[in-house]
């Protein structure tokens, strides 16, 4: 068995993904040969959870405590620089195969009761690419008796081919941020020009760092990341989406994270999902690229 668990390779056309099974993890997408999302070796655990997908909630929970129905509830410290507890149980679980074809997966996984999060729910994760790029759709069941808060997201970083993101330019029309404290926790809802972070018109990203998550107010979100041989966009109906310049990969790819919540949602409830007993939650988004002449 490999660090990733077990390796999917699913193909139409010019697209081709690579889908690991722990965490349902996006291990590569290609579009013509071309890297279209940074890959990883499917025997390692990957930097920054590259491809993971992120339940039962996304990002940052603040201090690692939360407050639900009136109960205090505490996690695992997973993140020690801001004393956080990061995204959620998944990510290195290893999922189910529940179905497979050429060009399509199901994948599914369960969040088991813990003293921190007592409640029971059933995760799956389709992918499937086609003439349009690669769609993932990841739903949620609260298959317990519980009312249960929940978030989800997953943490792609999209790349042209492996270029460095300051030879590339960014078109983001998304016009609101959440700043964010020293645990880089959201804060407040500003415009995102007072952070310098505003991509309505696409422009550089050259030396342009970006942790933040942003609110989608467009039905759908399409976001487009440019170099000169190539461009790759993220279409997608999600409320919210973290973006991240991830330093610590080299800046080779961008982290486009459809979230249904920003960080730390628990707590502020922002964007917080409670599923009812047998009530699903979906989330869905669309990789796609274009090579120029």
């Amino acid at each position: 068995m490999l660090a990733g668990g077990q390796s999917i390779l699913l193909k139409h056309g010019d697209y081709e993904a690579l889908i690991v099974t722990v965490g349902a993890g996006m291990c590569s997408v290609k579009y013509k040969d071309r890297y279209i999302s940074l890959p990883h070796d499917p025997d390692e655990v990957p930097l920054a959870h590259i491809g993971k997908v992120l339940i039962p909630w996304p990002n940052r929970i603040k201090n690692a405590s939360y407050e639900f129905e009136g109960n205090t509830y505490s996690l695992a410290v997973t993140e020690a620089r801001t004393g956080s507890a990061s995204h959620g149980f998944l990510a290195w679980k290893e999922w189910q195969i529940e179905e497979v074809c050429e060009d399509s997966l199901i994948l599914k996984a369960y969040v088991i009761p813990t003293v921190g999060y007592p409640f029971l729910l059933e995760s799956k994760a389709y992918y499937k690419v086609d003439d349009d790029g690669l769609s993932v759709t990841l739903i949620t069941k609260n298959i317990g008796k519980k009312f249960a808060p929940y978030g989800v997201g997953q943490h792609p970083y999209i790349t042209c081919n492996k270029e460095v993101l300051d030879n590339c330019t960014l078109h983001f029309p998304c016009s609101q941020v959440w700043d964010v404290d020293e645990k880089m926790c959201p804060t407040k809802l500003i415009r995102a020009s007072q952070l310098n972070l505003d991509f309505d018109k696409e422009r550089s990203l050259n030396g342009v760092k970006i942790d933040h998550a942003f609110k989608n107010d467009k039905d759908p979100l399409v976001l487009t990341l440019k170099s000169d041989k190539m461009e790759v966009s993220v279409t997608t109906k999600a409320p919210y989406v973290q973006l991240f310049t991830a330093e610590k990969l080299l800046r080779k790819g961008l982290a486009v994270e459809p979230m249904s919540c920003p960080a730390n949602a628990f707590n502020s409830k922002v964007g917080l999902t409670v599923l009812k007993p047998q009530e699903s939650h979906a989330l869905t988004y669309r990789i796609s690229a274009k090579i120029f002449n």
